[in-house]
């Protein structure tokens, strides 16, 4: 906050899409105190054991980092509203479980067991719901792209829906009924 610490924009990043590359920022887009926020993770990280609310955040090892990030760049309650969506459990889980040492492939460290465990989630979740199987993360993520400018959507207004609290985008899109889960 004192020093005005900045990402580097660089076109095509989702900070810079949000216009969002500033840390230095006291208050939420909500008003609220970035610091309380901040304060609040790290009280509910000690009192853990008293009040045992921060697991329903889905606030673990995997998504901490994450988590801090969307805080300390001002997205404030909607952090929460995003990592407790079922399929960032589901990930998170998943990932969690690939970093257990019981049972995991010795040839692998944890990290890659982590990485391959998240691309093996992000294509099984893709091919289910877009109705083709995928084996390649470029060929989904350019499918869900096709997808949503098929709707009139582009990947940046998308981007912005997600964390601006008065866009529309996304529930013009439930509403229509027509989502990512329905094949087109």
């Amino acid at each position: 906050m004192l020093y005005g610490v900045n990402f580097r924009s660089k076109k095509g990043s989702i900070l810079t899409i949000l216009g969002r590359n500033s840390l230095h920022d006291s208050e939420d887009m909500y008003g609220e105190s970035i610091m309380s926020w901040l304060s609040g993770l790290i009280n509910a990280h000690v009192d853990i054991a008293k009040d045992p609310f921060i697991p329903e955040l889905n606030v673990n090892s995997y998504t901490y980092n994450l988590v801090n990030l969307m805080v300390r760049l001002g997205f404030g309650k909607k952090t929460f509203y995003f990592m407790t969506q079922p399929i960032m459990r589901e990930l998170a889980e998943v990932v969690n479980n690939a970093s257990s040492a019981y049972g995991a492939d010795k040839n692998k460290s944890k990290y890659r067991r982590q990485k391959d465990a998240e691309e093996q989630f992000i294509l099984d979740y893709g091919s289910k719901y877009l109705g083709k199987d995928y084996n390649d993360i470029k060929e989904l993520l350019q499918a869900i792209k096709d997808h949503f400018n098929k709707k009139g959507v582009s990947y940046p207004d998308l981007y912005k829906s997600i964390f601006d609290p008065k866009s529309d985008v996304l529930h013009d899109i439930s509403k229509s009924g027509d989502d990512i889960h329905s094949n087109s």
